[in-house]
């Protein structure tokens, strides 16, 4: 009798696990991703050799620096222009 229970029970296991395998949920469980708020107003070419790494902005000063990796651009947050370069920062990152 016991032999019979355990086989019974061995069974009703693989059966429920099989069908949690073959039942994908549902599509709608994970909600989708609502806006954020955040658009693209303008691109703005940098220009030089190499890539970039991190930006930062200084809203007091009006300022954004980017790090380029061996010396630092900075430019005007308002007009976009370049008003001045910090060189010989060798590995500058973020």
């Amino acid at each position: 009798m016991r032999n019979k229970l355990n086989c019974f029970q061995m069974t009703s296991a693989l059966l429920i696990a099989i069908g949690f395998c073959l039942c994908p949920p549902p599509l709608s469980a994970a909600p989708s991703p609502g806006a954020s708020g955040y658009k693209v107003i303008k691109t703005v070419p940098v220009g030089g050799e190499g890539g970039w790494d991190y930006v930062y902005v200084d809203s007091g000063a009006r300022r954004v620096y980017i790090s380029r990796g061996t010396h630092t651009v900075v430019m005007d947050a308002d007009t976009y222009a370049v008003v001045g370069d910090i060189p010989d920062t060798q590995g500058v990152h973020g």
